[in-house]
């Protein structure tokens, strides 16, 4: 594998690298926001819920409570007020009610409530005496679940009267009270309540009174104001506005409240809020009321997320296709760049090749890229190898030149041993003839060093063999010398001996005779 594509890999294995951990962070910063919103969302909707309710109990229910009621509502209930016929007499709801008398007392209280309940301002009013007995019950016309004064019907309270009449004692009482269709032909009707007693002038208490608002009317504007579909979740099971208009519902709805509830019980979970990825719904679950657990009641909250998933997914595809561009830029731009670089390497690495095996021929090119330059680090690699290059041309020129004075040398010094062996006879010139045929062959292969040895060598050898022979001639020339002057000096010892033997020994007189003979050969 080459160096760019090492190069490019190693760039792309980053990004990868990159997009994943900006992947896995994104996943984790979307989670937490998830969790951020849906937090959010619980909280905006239960503040909001419990805000319209406590507004639509203060402004509906609250106004009749005996203490913290309007003045004149409050007056209703004083045992020593007339506020009926406005006189200074006793009280005569009270005076029918100590009496017994069910029927004034109804007319009485029907003088209190009935415009509130035709204005839809109340859902109904139950009085009850102390033992239970209903004194007095009216209900709405548009009434929505069991109608609360029908017989069919059974308040929760009514399960522990005793209990609840006597939580009364010490003042009124807020709950949510369900009201159950014995026959099962209607839903149970969920209200919000205002419960208190009323006492003589003995602070006796003598009756109940029970104020209800139906919340399926407040769940509606609720859901309107919000966008959103709700359900009543009671228990196991749940109820949605079109069950109590008896209307179809319809089957997104079915599903999201069957998730919705599924996902409580499987975390054990009476407030939560999730996106259900199925369907892009967001499902919220919020108390249904300060005085009540969830557990037992609770709203189900489901609010279309469809779009802004889909504008979510849309931007982080956008996203994914924006790095995942800048990525193939990135990556081409640098295969460009590292393209241009090696590919001025890779021409350098076969330039030297090529000088190497003994190629001068071949130079490197010119930078002519937009990502090349003379002034970067291969332009100066090339620079470096064109200089060597010419460098080595110029020693390959010096060497030929060299090479062919050693030519000429050896032929010269072939010249003179030729000549040499020409004066040898025997095998002294047949040795001196081998040798020089060796001496040729030897300089006719390998290469300038080799040739150059044996260059060398031979000019060795010459210089020693003309020694030699030059030695050889000296001597025979001194042996010719020395049995020249041996003869002559014979000749001389010949010739004194004659002489001794032809002159006389003696001459008369006193006289000397000298004879002088000089040689002929010197």
């Amino acid at each position: 594998m080459t160096i760019k594509t090492t190069i490019v890999l190693i760039i792309l294995a980053g990004f990868c690298l990159v997009f994943g951990a900006n992947f896995y962070s994104s996943n984790l910063l979307n989670e937490a926001n998830q969790e951020y919103s849906s937090d959010n969302s619980l909280q905006s909707y239960t503040s909001a819920w419990f805000s319209n309710m406590d507004i639509q109990f203060e402004n509906k229910l609250l106004i009749y409570d005996p203490l913290e009621g309007m003045a004149s509502n409050a007056d209703l209930w004083d045992a020593e007020l007339d506020n009926f016929t406005g006189t200074d007499g006793p009280n005569p709801l009270f005076e029918a009610l100590q009496r017994k008398d069910a029927e004034s007392a109804e007319g009485l209280f029907a003088k209190i409530f009935s415009d509130a309940i035709f204005e839809e301002q109340i859902t109904f009013a139950v009085a009850y005496d102390r033992r239970g007995l209903q004194l007095y019950c009216e209900s709405s016309l548009y009434v929505v679940g069991i109608d609360p004064c029908s017989q069919s019907a059974q308040p929760d309270y009514f399960l522990n009267f005793g209990s609840f009449v006597k939580s009364l004692d010490n003042g009124s009482s807020r709950s949510v009270i369900k009201i159950k269709d014995l026959t099962n032909e209607k839903p149970v009707s969920i209200n919000d309540t205002l419960a208190f007693s009323l006492k003589d002038e003995n602070e006796k208490p003598i009756a109940v009174i029970v104020l209800g608002r139906n919340v399926i009317d407040s769940l509606e504007q609720f859901s309107e104001n919000f966008e959103i579909e709700t359900a009543i979740a009671l228990d196991d099971d749940a109820l949605t506005i079109y069950d109590y208009y008896e209307e179809e519902k319809p089957d997104v709805l079915k599903k999201l409240v069957k998730v919705g509830l599924d996902h409580g019980t499987t975390n054990e979970l009476y407030q939560y809020s999730f996106i259900d990825e199925a369907s892009s719904y967001q499902i919220t679950s919020i108390p249904f009321s300060k005085s009540i657990r969830a557990s037992d009641l609770r709203i189900l909250i489901f609010a279309d997320q469809a779009e802004l998933i889909t504008s979510l997914n849309e931007t982080e595809k956008q996203t994914i296709l924006f790095f995942v561009f800048l990525t193939v830029l990135i990556t081409v731009i640098v295969f460009l760049v590292t393209s241009a670089s090696f590919n001025r390497i890779t021409e350098a690495i076969q330039v030297l090749e090529k000088m190497a095996d003994g190629d001068l021929s071949a130079n490197t090119q010119e930078a002519r890229s937009f990502f090349s330059s003379e002034k970067d680090e291969v332009g100066r690699l090339q620079k470096s190898i064109e200089s060597y290059r010419q460098h080595r041309i110029e020693a390959e020129e010096d060497r030929i030149k060299r090479a062919k004075r050693r030519d000429e040398r050896d032929q010269i010094m072939f010249e003179k041993m030729t000549l040499l062996s020409d004066q040898l006879e025997g095998q002294s010139k047949n040795m001196l003839l081998t040798e020089i045929s060796e001496m040729k062959d030897a300089l006719s292969t390998g290469d300038d060093e080799t040739k150059e040895t044996a260059s060398i060598e031979l000019m060795s050898r010459a210089f020693s063999k003309m020694s030699d022979e030059v030695n050889a001639l000296i001597a025979a020339r001194t042996r010719e010398l020395v049995e020249a002057r041996d003869e002559i000096s014979s000749s001389i010892r010949y010739a004194a001996r004659l002489q001794n033997a032809l002159l006389p020994k003696s001459f008369p007189g006193d006289f000397t005779i000298n004879v002088e003979w000089r040689p002929r050969d010197l």
